[in-house]
C-alpha cells in the first residue's frame, strides 16, 4: 500500500472517530508491533514487511462477527511465515 493510500486511510478513520465524539467508546486495534511479539513467541523473528503483510491480510478476511483474535493473528502469520513473504 502506498503511503498516499496509508494517509488516506489515516484521515478516513479520524472522520469516522469523529462520529463518535463524546460518546462511550471501544475500538480495539491490533499492528505489526503486535505481530512482531507474537511472532517471536512462535517463530522468533518476524520481520516488519511480513508484519505488515499480516495486518493487510487480517483486515481483508476477517470475520466481523467473531472479531480479530490471537488466532486470527496465529493464522495469518502462519501463512505469510510459510509463503516466506
Amino acid at each position: 500500500m502506498s503511503k498516499k493510500r496509508d494517509a488516506e486511510i489515516r484521515e478516513e478513520t479520524l472522520k469516522d472517530l469523529d462520529y463518535y465524539k463524546g460518546q462511550e467508546v471501544c475500538v480495539i486495534m491490533w499492528g505489526e508491533e503486535d505481530v512482531i511479539a507474537r511472532a517471536k513467541e512462535l517463530y522468533e523473528t518476524c520481520t516488519h514487511k511480513q508484519a505488515k503483510e499480516v495486518i493487510r491480510r487480517i483486515k481483508r478476511n476477517h470475520d466481523c462477527n467473531n472479531g480479530i483474535s490471537w488466532e486470527t493473528l496465529d493464522i495469518a502469520l502462519d501463512d505469510v511465515k510459510a509463503e516466506d513473504f
